[in-house]
């Protein structure tokens, strides 16, 4: 065989071999993001691969679905807020943003950027998780508004670059991996525990927890290493800075302050910290549209309301977005979907804690072996809530 022919049927071969496997990828679209794709029952329609590489993904979908509502937050409203239950309402159609340990500068990069890939964007419902961001975010620094407005340019460039990225990854040895393993699991009888939906938002199967988390107190003793951090004012200065972006831009931003399981204020209440959320809470309470979802009302018993302490489940969820759909409080559990303001807060605060007493004397064996743990991590370090002025 002459070289020119080898080279010939070389490049032939190596053409088709790869037109097939791009063919495949484009078919099974592991990720998702190959909108004009069918999803056929036990070969694509679930993408199991997209966990992985879903922060990537979010800003593709916004561009592609154009929502009128999003979702962003940490992993709390990531693993519990399913889109669609806003659907026939002035919020759909929705999807879930989230993006799990994020702060709240990924917020404000992720928003201007949503804004402007996304003209039909109305609704932004954050939810804020103040022990997560107290942890994260020691050294805030404000955001000046020449940096805000100088930034419109560099949003565009983070567009595209993440698109970018995702086609990169998409078209690539490992896209083509992921094709084979997403159809794998499709076909398989067995299916995974836990998965993103076209939503956004993570599914995940096997029931809520139903337990009462003996060990949550000594592991958190455990990361925490007896030591607590504080809110800094530049925090506020943030928020206040995503407010003005949202208002200038005409969209609405919505938080909410989702629940958590009492044994979690139990360990606030023990370790000082508390305090703070009491200052976060009054703090929250001058600013417009946040919503308040409490614990209280049976939510923090043994029923099919958690993943964890810190993530309340899908069931919890839905009962969240009825609330905002509807405009209205839960009729049945006290202080769940409240306007928090500067005139009920202190009585917020009050239900909360005592909701906190009524559970630690429905719960005093967890209550004595806590006290036991506690002593291995002594002293401990407690920090004032807040910043010097």
């Amino acid at each position: 065989m002459k070289p020119q022919q080898f080279l010939y049927n070389l490049v032939k071969k190596a053409f088709c071999i790869t037109t097939v496997f791009l063919l495949i990828v484009l078919f099974i679209d592991p990720y998702g993001i190959n909108h004009w794709g069918f999803k056929i029952p036990r070969i694509n329609e679930i993408k199991y691969e997209r966990v992985n590489i879903d922060r990537l993904i979010k800003p593709w979908e916004v561009y592609w679905k154009q929502p009128k509502t999003i979702f962003m937050g940490t992993s709390r409203p990531h693993q519990s807020l399913n889109p669609e239950v806003l659907d026939n309402s002035v919020f759909a159609p929705a999807y879930n943003a989230a993006v799990p340990a994020s702060s709240i500068d990924d917020h404000t990069a992720f928003i201007q950027e949503y804004i402007q890939s996304n003209p039909s964007l109305k609704y932004i419902i954050l939810d804020v998780f103040w022990r997560y961001w107290v942890l994260h975010n020691k050294d805030l620094q404000v955001i000046k508004q020449a940096e805000s407005d100088a930034s419109n340019h560099q949003c565009y460039d983070n567009f595209y670059i993440r698109v970018f990225t995702v086609l990169c990854k998409f078209f690539s040895i490992e896209g083509i991996l992921d094709s084979f393993l997403t159809f794998k699991m499709n076909f398989s009888k067995e299916i995974a525990g836990t998965y993103i939906t076209a939503s956004g938002y993570l599914l995940m199967r096997g029931g809520d927890s139903s337990c009462q988390f003996p060990d949550y107190g000594e592991n958190m003793l455990k990361q925490t290493h007896g030591t607590f951090h504080k809110f800094g004012e530049n925090f506020f200065h943030k928020l206040s800075n995503l407010y003005d972006v949202c208002e200038k831009n005409g969209v609405a931003l919505i938080l909410t302050i989702l629940p958590e399981h009492s044994v979690s204020d139990h360990f606030y209440m023990e370790t000082g910290q508390f305090v703070m959320l009491e200052y976060f809470l009054k703090r929250l309470a001058h600013y417009p549209n946040v919503y308040y979802f409490s614990s209280l009302g049976g939510l923090d018993q043994p029923n099919p309301y958690w993943w964890d302490p810190h993530h309340p489940s899908i069931t919890v969820g839905n009962m969240v977005l009825d609330s905002i759909k509807t405009d209205k409080p839960n009729s049945t559990i006290p202080d769940f979907g409240v306007l928090l303001t500067p005139q009920n807060v202190e009585k917020i605060i009050s239900h909360r804690k005592k909701g906190l007493k009524e559970w630690m004397a429905a719960n005093e064996d967890y209550i004595l072996a806590y006290k036991e743990t506690k002593k291995k991590y002594l002293p401990i370090k407690v920090i004032s809530p807040t910043d010097p002025h």
